[in-house]
């Protein structure tokens, strides 16, 4: 009878890897030889590249030294500096690399070199420790050539950064020509108005309604004093009415009729009449009734001359108002002349401002992007990073040799029927065998 036995021994589970590093020792020349041959092929393979050489221009990205603003209506954007990711993205755009290939620089390059694709993968555009630089870096077999093509991708980057954020003559450029049509803007607006005025019946009509409104207050105010002289003729013909037909008036009564009377002929005149009285008895003679038939006449008279001004004022008012009409209508279009006028001076002053603060902010030696550094030939090719290359390439080799020889282990047992021990499948120890 068999005994009880461990039958799940803790170290089933473990790795041996004293196995595996037996199988390294075993096949250590396969392995060596692999990284050998690995680095021998990476160190020849760099001996065969052709020496390259790397050229390096730079550009800056600086305020510039004077900002002006002749109209502050008009903002600038002069202090807005493109960030250096900004001016990077720019420098590997199509329209850099077209104006690159264009150079003359990309023309003494091969012919397949010359497109925008293939400069792409010669030009690296990086920022520098210093955010206002940006470098750009060419990588080209002929030292010349790379400075050159570095050099000329500075110009190409500085002059695209410059139209794209307002820099340079693009700016003089635009507003010369806003210039040119605010001018005859500005020519129009004031022919428009000096062919209005030689045309225009305005001071004319002005002259005629004044003269009119004039009449009108006159006759306004001839029709008031009427109005009173009636009221005082009246109440003087009660006065009157109350005597004996035959008996003579008081001296007072015959000078009121006598001022009314004056005042109906001249009743707005306002040079007042003197009258020097010699006797008592020189104005009194007049009977009472013939008195009042003298106030009827005059009663009558006011009423004719009060109709009479009426009429006129209704005359004068149709003119006055069609004058008012004709003058305002004639004013709305001078004033709207007028104003098209001084708004397109205005806007040519402007746009002249601008264009002379753009003239001279070109002439500017300094402006936001530009070329801090050009290239010059290198001397010595750029660094290939041989020995990195060929220290990876050994690690590698010697990976594969280690793989091989596993794999080779496990062949060769393979072929003798055996499998391969794993560290887990030695025999369980401690197992007692019962009698």
């Amino acid at each position: 009878m068999t005994s009880p036995a461990l039958l799940d021994d803790p170290s089933d589970d473990e790795i041996d890897l004293g196995e595996y590093v037996r199988t390294v020792i075993r096949h250590w020349r396969m392995v060596v030889g692999l990284a050998v041959v690995a680095a021998l092929a990476a160190l020849g393979v760099s001996f065969l590249q052709p020496r390259v050489y790397e050229a390096r221009a730079m550009v800056a990205i600086t305020k510039p030294q004077y900002v002006m603003n002749f109209d502050p209506r008009i903002g600038s954007s002069a202090d807005l500096a493109p960030p250096a990711k900004a001016l990077i993205g720019l420098a590997t755009s199509d329209d850099v690399l077209a104006a690159l290939a264009s150079s003359s620089a990309a023309a003494s390059l091969p012919t397949g070199a010359q497109s925008a694709d293939a400069l792409r993968k010669m030009l690296t555009a990086e920022a520098t420790a210093d955010p206002s630089l940006v470098a750009l870096k060419v990588r080209a077999e002929d030292p010349e050539k790379a400075a050159a093509l570095a050099n000329a991708w500075a110009e190409a980057l500085v002059t695209r950064a410059r139209d794209v954020y307002g820099q340079g003559q693009g700016d003089v450029t635009y507003f010369e020509a806003r210039l040119a049509e605010a001018d005859q803007s500005l020519a129009k607006a004031e022919a428009d108005l000096a062919a209005f005025q030689a045309r225009s019946e305005l001071s004319v009509l002005k002259a005629r309604l004044s003269a009119l409104q004039d009449d009108q207050k006159a006759y306004l105010a001839e029709q008031q004093a009427i109005a009173r002289l009636m009221v005082d003729v009246e109440g003087l013909r009660k006065t009157v009415g109350g005597y004996p037909p035959d008996s003579r008036v008081t001296l007072g009564d015959d000078l009121t009729a006598l001022g009314l009377e004056i005042k109906t002929f001249n009743a707005h005149a306002s040079t007042p009449v003197q009258l020097q009285i010699t006797g008592s008895d020189t104005l009194s003679s007049k009977r009472a009734g013939d008195l009042q038939k003298s106030l009827a006449s005059l009663s009558e008279n006011l009423s004719a001359k009060s109709s009479a001004t009426q009429a006129r004022l209704g005359e004068i008012t149709p003119q006055i108002l069609k004058l008012q009409g004709q003058v305002q209508q004639l004013e709305n279009e001078s004033g709207r002349l007028t104003l098209a006028r001084d708004l397109a001076k205005e806007t040519y002053q402007t746009i002249a401002r601008k264009a002379e603060e753009a003239r001279i902010a070109a002439q500017a030696s300094r402006g936001q992007v530009a070329i801090a550094s050009q290239a010059s030939p290198p001397s010595e090719p750029a660094s290939s990073r041989r020995l990195l290359t060929v220290a990876v390439a050994s690690v590698l080799g010697l990976l594969v040799g280690i793989i091989g020889a596993f794999g080779l282990e496990w062949w060769r047992r393979e072929m003798r029927g055996e499998v391969l021990e794993q560290p887990s499948a030695r025999p369980a120890s401690g197992a007692a065998v019962g009698g």
